[in-house]
């Protein structure tokens, strides 16, 4: 990194602390992000638009590649499965949405997939707490249609009916992929 863009980056976090600031101060930072200059989201989450009636909430690492090993090889696989659902909008769930922005984690898809990515979850805290940011994002905008891919069982209750979990190796491939198509074909007919 060169002085130059270190300047701007430190400039543009400036810019964008203050005008999180003038939203409220009852509203929390999320941290500043690794990747570039990151939009502050807030404690009710980040959203560019709301999101539609029929949502997934996707997890990036054990879903989208192994682990994580941040290949995103998998990626294709769940692009093909969203684009028979037209209908369907995407809220990153994944742990990257705390040290990165929207278009970076957007930068992660395909063009037409990027455009249904609506938004990110809040980061709670407490037992169950991937289950309590959607479920907190499902009450804001009215949601009953969802489902949730994921490989972190304990984030869940026991028996969630809308979580997809996926073995955290093997992602959305072989036997993970048929799963989250029946789960997709069922949610969203």
């Amino acid at each position: 990194m060169n002085i130059g863009t270190l300047v701007l980056s430190i400039i543009f976090a400036f810019l964008a602390y203050f005008a999180w600031k003038r939203e409220g101060e009852t509203n929390t930072q999320r941290d500043v992000a690794d990747i570039g200059v990151s939009t502050p989201v807030l404690a009710e989450g980040y959203f560019e638009r709301p999101p539609g009636r029929d949502v997934v909430y996707l997890d990036f690492d054990g879903v989208l590649h192994p682990g994580n090993s941040e290949s995103f090889e998998f990626r294709d696989n769940f692009e093909r499965i969203v684009r028979r659902h037209p209908g369907v909008d995407i809220v990153l769930s994944t742990d990257w949405r705390s040290s990165a922005d929207l278009s970076y984690l957007r930068g992660r898809f395909s063009q037409d997939i990027a455009r249904r990515i609506v938004g990110c979850t809040p980061r709670l805290n407490g037992e169950h707490a991937r289950y309590l940011e959607i479920k907190h994002v499902n009450d804001k905008f009215g949601i009953d249609r969802w489902l949730a891919i994921d490989d972190s069982s304990e984030l869940f209750p026991i028996d969630c009916p809308n979580l997809v979990l996926v073995d955290r190796y093997t992602g959305i491939s072989g036997k993970g992929e048929l799963i989250v198509v029946d789960a997709f074909s069922r949610a969203f007919a």
